[in-house]
């Protein structure tokens, strides 16, 4: 924020829309739902009339208002994975209001505080009457829905030794969020409602879970030849390990009701482990400076899996993921048009494990992912 001047305002979103499926040997293709995924954001600057006494700059101040999880999966309801999962929400809204302030001409120091609303969580799957009951019952349905909100804070560095060398590094925290809600069963047959003690064909019960956000670290390095190249390279780690397990208690005693919704009599939880693993991002970048009002841009980068093979689902059908992006700016007097083009291309990931055996049904196969994505920001310049 140092490095801009006066009050600037940015409003924009990108644009996803997902491609997956999933197929294999004696493995039924099944295509997720395609569906649009619009994730906005806000950005606004200025200064405070506060002067630091080393290079009487004024100190920075901004807020940025971001929605850094937007994606939704839906398999259909007749899938092959429908008893692990059918719907797949978790959305949330942050912001971030932060102070940044140039200390020496060459070193410039921020922090902000980061407010997450979980706004919408969602999980849908089919229950496997027939199963439960040694019987031709139909499918039921399961709905969880809940939401909740969380404090965390990050710190930023600009280290700027050299006219054509520009260092960064950032660092986010973990932000801790409980989540309140309902889970709901519906199309309950009646050998089910006989079997484990429902009277009627719903049923709902309070529902609590959590969910930890991670960690990140960040450095970055800007290299500027002239006056109108810039390369860039940046590797960013982030602290997946935090995500052991995913527990889902319940406000229910009833042992015949807890052996069909946790398995167990004597539990009210259900836990669904997950131990995914750190992950590192790298990538690198080029701006090209055509003239004043003018730029174009483009990279690459290189995500790491985070979902080991024994616990993969298809709620969140993770992969190693290579970035490709091109981008232009254009600019007038006050206005600042940005726009991307990015390809999100997938590995092939190759999944053989027991998750989803215990409701008969099974995860397998090799799921191929492709997610095109573009973006757009109009900023204002108030000088």
């Amino acid at each position: 924020m140092t490095q801009l001047g006066g009050t600037q305002i940015s409003l924009g979103s990108t644009l996803l829309l997902p491609d997956i499926e999933r197929s294999g040997t004696g493995v039924p293709k099944d295509q997720m739902k395609r569906q649009l995924s619009l994730i906005p954001n806000f950005y606004l600057t200025g200064s405070l009339p506060v002067h630091i006494p080393t290079t009487d700059d004024k100190v920075a101040v901004g807020l940025g208002i971001t929605s850094p999880f937007g994606l939704t999966t839906e398999w259909a309801p007749t899938s092959s994975v429908r008893y692990v999962t059918t719907v797949s929400k978790f959305e949330a809204v942050n912001v971030n209001p932060s102070l940044a302030a140039k200390l020496l001409p060459s070193l410039s120091l921020g922090i902000g505080v980061d407010y997450t609303n979980l706004y919408n969580v969602e999980s849908q799957s089919e229950v496997n009457q027939a199963l439960a009951n040694g019987d031709n019952s139909p499918d039921g349905k399961s709905k969880m829905t809940g939401d909740g909100d969380g404090w965390g804070y990050n710190l930023g560095l600009l280290y700027k030794p050299w006219e054509k060398h520009s260092f960064g590094a950032a660092y986010r925290s973990q932000v801790h969020i409980g989540i309140d809600g309902t889970t709901k069963l519906s199309n309950l047959s009646p050998s089910t409602q006989a079997n484990y003690n429902f009277p009627e064909s719903s049923y709902s019960a309070d529902a609590h879970t959590s969910v930890v956000l991670p960690a990140s670290f960040l450095l970055g390095y800007a290299f500027h030849p002239d006056s109108r190249w810039t390369f860039l390279a940046d590797y960013e780690w982030t602290q997946w390990s935090v995500y052991k397990n995913q527990d889902v208690t319940l406000s229910e005693t009833d042992p015949n009701r807890l052996t069909l919704l946790t398995g167990n009599p004597a539990v009210n939880t259900v836990r669904t482990s997950k131990n995914w693993k750190d992950a590192s991002t790298i990538g690198v970048g080029a701006n090209y400076k055509v003239n004043d009002s003018f730029q174009w841009r483009g990279g690459y980068a290189f995500f790491e899996k985070t979902a080991p093979n024994n616990t993969f689902g298809p709620d969140v059908p993770d992969a190693a993921i290579h970035l490709l992006t091109a981008g232009l700016t254009q600019s007038w007097s006050s206005l600042v048009f940005d726009f991307a083009v990015n390809g999100w291309f997938y590995a092939n990931r190759r999944v053989d494990n027991t998750v989803g055996n215990a409701s008969g049904a099974s995860v397998n196969g090799t799921y191929k992912t492709f997610v095109p994505a573009v973006a757009f920001n109009l900023t204002y310049r108030a000088r």
